[in-house]
């Protein structure tokens, strides 16, 4: 945990191939409110649950909002 926010290091990159799976488990049941982050073990690779984005205020209307050399 950093804070209240659950991190996880290291995932294997082959763990993308089931981007299906891990949305389906890390935004529901006990992840779904809890704000969450996968890094891949290549030190490059990361991904956030809707309750981590929704922290950080990511959302389509905010990456709308982008200026292009943002």
């Amino acid at each position: 945990m950093t804070g209240d926010v659950l991190v996880i290091y290291g995932i294997d990159l082959t763990a993308w191939k089931l981007l299906d799976e891990i949305n389906r488990v890390f935004n529901s049941g006990e992840f779904e409110t809890q704000p969450l982050i996968l890094y891949g073990g290549d030190g490059h690779t990361a991904w956030s649950n809707r309750a981590m984005m929704a922290r950080v205020g990511l959302s389509k209307t905010f990456i709308d909002q982008l200026q292009p050399e943002e």
